[in-house]
């Protein structure tokens, strides 16, 4: 896997130093760091998206989409339970209007969301969604040269707005709160990285920097952390 800048720029450049920025310097500084390499992709097949999309919501969950799978999954399940009640067990008047609508929004809910997946994985869209991660993974690393964290993080952000499940804007995000004086979502975000990092391709990084973040205080909390973790994995 080609790299940004390197594995871990952060290690590489060390903490960011206040410096003149000269455009052509950087420009030169920029091609010979190689930020115009390819940066890291997380393999994704449209084929086992478009089967596990058979299911309403497993398919977005596949492709990074946890939120929308869930509440596609969600309201799959509840016209299903609709149908099967009424169709089975409701012996009142409207029975045969309470199947029919059951059956008219569980049909809705699986070919909406099947037809969404279709579209969100076609290839000139992942293409596209591809370039715009790369250039706001790129742009983040040049502003992280420029000492600009606030510009940085917005850029990894906007990365992980593309793809939730990007590994590599994970890490350097939770680098960037860290070098930015912010371990509480340092340690969120890197403990995201690595619990999404199956592969551990990123092992040696994000253990190396949640050493750096561990609580230099003995008895220091860190349930919190735990917590908004756990809230932010499943948003």
């Amino acid at each position: 896997m080609l790299l940004l800048l390197s594995r871990d720029a952060a290690s590489v450049l060390g903490p960011p130093r206040a410096f003149s920025y000269n455009p052509r310097l950087m420009e030169e500084y920029v091609g010979r760091a190689g930020i115009e390499r390819e940066v890291s992709f997380r393999e994704r097949s449209r084929n086992l998206a478009l089967i596990a999309g058979l299911v309403p919501g497993w398919g977005h969950i596949y492709w990074g989409r946890e939120r929308l799978g869930l509440i596609l999954f969600t309201l799959f399940a509840s016209c299903f339970f609709s149908f099967t009640y009424s169709y089975f067990f409701y012996v009142g008047p409207y029975r045969l209007a309470w199947v029919q609508l059951s059956t008219f929004c569980w049909l809705a809910v699986h070919v909406a969301s099947w037809a969404e997946l279709f579209l969100r994985t076609r290839p000139s869209r992942v293409r596209h969604e591809d370039k715009l991660r790369a250039n706001c993974l790129k742009q983040g690393i040049v502003y992280y040269l420029e000492d600009n964290l606030a510009g940085a993080i917005d850029e990894f952000q906007r990365a992980l707005v593309v793809d939730p499940f990007d590994i590599e804007a994970q890490f350097r995000l939770g680098v960037m709160y860290s070098r930015a004086g912010r371990p509480r979502e340092a340690r969120r975000w890197l403990r995201r990285a690595r619990r999404y990092d199956i592969e551990q391709k990123w092992f040696w990084e994000l253990e190396r920097e949640l050493k750096r973040l561990k609580p230099s205080r003995v008895g220091e909390d860190t349930t919190a952390d735990s917590r908004a973790e756990e809230v932010s994995v499943h948003k």
